[in-house]
C-alpha cells in the first residue's frame, strides 16, 4: 500500500446481546504503508539481494552467474603411469587463471576434484590394473569455468613390475607405496610432509638426485612385491631406512646403472661386495635397521667379514663415488 491512497476495509464488529447479533460496516484509511524496494526488477527485494542493482536469479542469491568463454585444454595425455599414480598434463589455454581436474575409477566411483595453476597434475593413490576416467577445464579470472574436455581415459599398472623407474617427486601431505619384483630406481624428491615407501626384491637404487628433504619420511625395503603400507604400520623390523635425510651430489653425472655383486649369498663367514665403479662407503644393517658395520673404503670389490654375527637377513646398503645409493641383501647362514 502507497501512503496517501484510500482502500475500502470491511471490518465486521460482533455486539452480542442476550437476544440479538448486531454487524456493523465501515472503511478506514490506511496511510504511511512501507513500500517493498526491489531495484533491479529481479523479483528479489533489496533487503534479500546481494546483488541490488543488477539482475540475477535467487538460486544466486540475486545476482548473475559469472560465464567463461575459455575453450577446455586441448592435446590431453597420461604418462608416468605406475600402480597408483598418473601424470595427467594438456596444453595451456590463454588466458587461464588455474585449471580443474577431475579424475574417477571408470566403474561405480565418484569424481574427485584437483585444482592446479599448472597445465598438468600428478594423482595418486590410485588402484593398480585399474581403468580410470579424467577431464580437465579452464578457469576465469573471474573465477568461473569452462565447459569440460572430451573424457579420457588411463590403465593403471599391475602392482607389481619387474623394474621400476621413479621420477616423479614426492609433495607435502602425499604418500608413495611403491613395488617392484626386481629393482627400484629412484632419482625424485621426498619433500617436507611427504612420505615415500619403496619396496624392491633385490636392489633399491638412489641415484643422484635422489634427495628426502628435512620433515619428510623415506623407507626403503628388500623384500619385493607386497603391501608396503602394512609393512610400515605392522612390520616395522623389516625396514632399511626410516626418517633419514638422505642426499646425493646433484651435479653428479648420473652414470648407467651401477653393476653390483653380492657373493657368496648366502655365506657363512665373509662374502664379496664387486663394482664396476668405485665403492667409498658400506654399511651392514640388521632386520632393525641397527647398523651392525659401517666402513669408509676406496675400492672396487671388498671383502666383508660377518663371522661374529648371528644368522638371519641382513641388508648393504653401499654408497658410489657418484654419490648413488644402492640397497642389496645378504643372508647370513
Amino acid at each position: 500500500l502507497r501512503e496517501g491512497t484510500t482502500h475500502p476495509v470491511l471490518f465486521e464488529l460482533e455486539k452480542r446481546t442476550r437476544f440479538e447479533t448486531t454487524f456493523f460496516s465501515f472503511s478506514v484509511n490506511i496511510r504511511g504503508a512501507i513500500e517493498i524496494k526491489d531495484s533491479d526488477g529481479d523479483g528479489i527485494p533489496d533487503s534479500k539481494d546481494s546483488c541490488p542493482t543488477v539482475s540475477g536469479p535467487s538460486s544466486n542469491n540475486g545476482c548473475p552467474i559469472a560465464t567463461c568463454s575459455l575453450s577446455a585444454p586441448s592435446n590431453r595425455n597420461a604418462t608416468n603411469i605406475t600402480p597408483n599414480s598418473a601424470m595427467l598434463s594438456w596444453d595451456t589455454v590463454s588466458n587461464a587463471s588455474s585449471y580443474n581436474v577431475q579424475y574417477k575409477k571408470s566403474i561405480n566411483s565418484s569424481w574427485i576434484s584437483n585444482t592446479t595453476s599448472n597445465s598438468n597434475r600428478t594423482v595418486s593413490n590410485l588402484e593398480s590394473n585399474t581403468v580410470y576416467n579424467w577431464r580437465v577445464r579452464s578457469r576465469c579470472s573471474n573465477g568461473a569455468f569452462s565447459s569440460w574436455s572430451v573424457t579420457n581415459n588411463f590403465t593403471t599398472l599391475h602392482g607389481c613390475q619387474n623394474e621400476l623407474v621413479i621420477t616423479q617427486n614426492v609433495n607435502a601431505n602425499q604418500t608413495d607405496n611403491q613395488s617392484a619384483q626386481n629393482s627400484i630406481t629412484a632419482t625424485n624428491t621426498v619433500n617436507n610432509g611427504a612420505i615415500a615407501n619403496y619396496d624392491a626384491g633385490t636392489s633399491v637404487f638412489l641415484k643422484p638426485g635422489f634427495k628426502t628433504n628435512a620433515g619428510a619420511k623415506f623407507k626403503a625395503f628388500i623384500e619385493g612385491c607386497s603391501v608396503v603400507a602394512n609393512k610400515v604400520s605392522v612390520n616395522q623390523e623389516k625396514r632399511v631406512l626410516e626418517d633419514e635425510t638422505l642426499s646425493t651430489e646433484e651435479n653428479s653425472t648420473i652414470s648407467n646403472k651401477a653393476f653390483i655383486k653380492l657373493y657368496p649369498n648366502p655365506t657363512e663367514d665373509t662374502f664379496k661386495i664387486e663394482s664396476n665403479s668405485t665403492i667409498v662407503k658400506y654399511t651392514v644393517l640388521n632386520q632393525l635397521g641397527k647398523v651392525v658395520i659401517n666402513k669408509a673404503v676406496n675400492k672396487s670389490i671388498i671383502n666383508v667379514n660377518v663371522q661374529n654375527l648371528t644368522s638371519g637377513i641382513y641388508f648393504v646398503r653401499i654408497t658410489l663415488q657418484n654419490g648413488e645409493i644402492i640397497i642389496k641383501k645378504i643372508i647370513k647362514k
